[in-house]
């Protein structure tokens, strides 16, 4: 998995042999002031193209790691800036975040009949990438089920995706592979894809840790955030990691513990950041000043206490 440079750009799949012609965006910028016609509660996205695209080109679909963005407004605006060619459209829902280079995927047609909406099959979506991950992953869940460990998780976009291989680490040792399923996307591209995996291994009471490794078809791969979850009685522990870090670490929850309070205390005991009432597996905590930490996690229905120590360079 090759990382871009800002403003490179690449060509990821172009399913339509209507798009061949089209090049994909090097840059991407968003608004939420509502400056839309439609509205919306989202706003607008400016997207930037090399050489000016077909005049028939749409967008259907913008993503990223926290989720995605429907086009809502069919009408878009063009402008001609130092060689480039920008378009406007206005989307729905704000989930995204940040667009940053290097980090956003999008699902493309050609408007053919001049309707102003996507008519299948024949303008069939194409897709472009500025990600570094050739694979946004918006979920990924570990439960308990019938005496075995169940791994939930899904795709919003896929690009040249071979499978995943699923790891395991029982407590303080190593993670290992424990199985491998393969792309649901035909050819490794395509959208949305949801996939189950089934530990039926016999596992000691203790902290089990789990995650997904992307692998694409040249070979290159990525991790998905760790999931912890606690078999049996055993002791209840925290995964935090990056540890030591650079000011942004996660925390891995185990599941099934209900709610939790998290409390970030500095080295004199004061709180820098607090949680209350979390019902998620894993947490990011970010903007931490260089020093040491102790992360505090209560599980609010039995009362127990995890800490674990994080240091910041």
């Amino acid at each position: 998995m090759k990382k871009f440079l800002l403003f490179s750009f690449i060509a990821v799949s172009l399913i339509s042999a209507n798009a061949q012609s089209v090049s994909c965006p090097t840059n991407a910028k968003r608004n939420n002031g509502n400056s839309c016609t439609s509205g919306g509660t989202g706003g607008q996205i400016e997207v930037e193209f090399p050489s000016a695209p077909d005049a028939r080109l749409q967008i259907a679909l913008i993503a990223n790691s926290n989720g995605t963005a429907t086009i809502i407004e069919s009408t878009k605006t063009v402008s001609t800036r130092a060689g480039s060619t920008f378009i406007s459209w206005c989307f729905e829902t704000d989930n995204l975040g940040p667009l940053v280079q290097g980090s956003v995927q999008y699902q493309f047609y050609l408007d053919l009949n001049g309707n102003n909406s996507q008519d299948l099959p024949a303008e069939s979506t194409f897709m472009c990438s500025q990600a570094t991950l050739p694979v946004t992953l918006v979920s990924f869940d570990v439960a308990q089920k019938s005496g075995k460990i169940v791994l939930n998780w899904a795709t919003i976009l896929e690009v040249n995706n071979n499978g995943f291989n699923v790891e395991r680490k029982i407590g303080s040792g190593q993670y290992q592979r424990i199985g491998f399923v393969d792309s649901k996307a035909p050819g490794g591209n395509g959208s949305a894809y949801s996939y189950t995996f089934e530990d039926v291994a016999s596992l000691p009471n203790g902290p089990v840790y789990y995650r997904i490794r992307q692998v694409d078809f040249d070979g290159h791969s990525v991790y998905s955030e760790v999931r912890a979850i606690r078999i049996g009685n055993g002791t209840l522990t925290l995964m935090v990691y990056p540890n030591p870090s650079r000011g942004t670490t996660n925390v891995a929850i185990p599941s099934g513990i209900g709610s939790v309070d998290v409390s970030i205390n500095d080295v004199s005991g004061k709180s820098v950041q607090h949680f209350s009432n979390l019902t998620t597996n894993n947490i990011q905590l970010t903007n931490l000043k260089v020093g040491l930490y102790f992360v505090r996690v209560k599980v609010n229905s039995t009362g127990e206490t995890i800490t674990e120590r994080l240091a910041v360079q």
